[in-house]
């Protein structure tokens, strides 16, 4: 979260928030993926390389690893006494985990981030 919002800020890309979610439009969710599958990912693997041991780093997208739903969320229009549906983007929870790559990487004695 907030390896992301600074990494928004520093490109000049707005974040605006709903129940706490970010509304991620694909610029966004690209910034996202950049942190996350790229500098904290590869920060992990590193540390554990430290530490002596053997590590991969990886995303959801590899492999198909997660599948995801797309989520929005109802909030209260308190002007108009209804609740409405914002669509949050990119936004989506797991339904779905192939092990495949997990097991196979683990099997090989390497830890996958």
């Amino acid at each position: 979260g907030p390896q992301i919002g600074a990494m928004l800020k520093r490109l000049g890309v707005e974040s605006r928030f709903v129940d706490g979610l970010r509304v991620t439009d694909a610029e966004t969710a690209r910034i996202a993926e950049m942190v996350l599958a790229g500098s904290i990912n590869k920060e992990i693997v590193a540390w554990i390389g430290q530490a002596g041991g053997r590590a991969v780093g990886i995303s959801g997208k590899d492999a198909n690893l997660v599948t995801a739903m797309k989520v929005g969320r109802d909030t209260p229009d308190t002007l108009q006494g209804i609740e409405r549906h914002v669509d949050l983007g990119f936004v989506g929870e797991p339904v779905a985990v192939d092990r495949t790559i997990l097991d196979t990487l683990s099997g090989s004695g390497i830890i996958p981030v």
